[in-house]
């Protein structure tokens, strides 16, 4: 999972999932995964905690 620029990340192939979701008020296309295998991200359920440094 990473947060940041689509531009950048979709070269090493990160993708944003349409289930996944941020609560962070960003674009929905600035959070996005990388599988490491094959349907690794289908029924993917959960939350993603960022450490503190980056509440801003």
């Amino acid at each position: 999972m990473v947060l940041g620029d689509p531009a950048y990340y979709a070269r090493f192939d990160f993708a944003a999932q349409g289930d996944l979701t941020c609560t962070y008020d960003v674009p929905a296309d600035h959070f996005m995964a990388l599988a490491l295998t094959d349907g690794a991200l289908e029924g993917l359920r959960g939350v993603v905690h960022y450490h503190a440094v980056f509440a801003g």
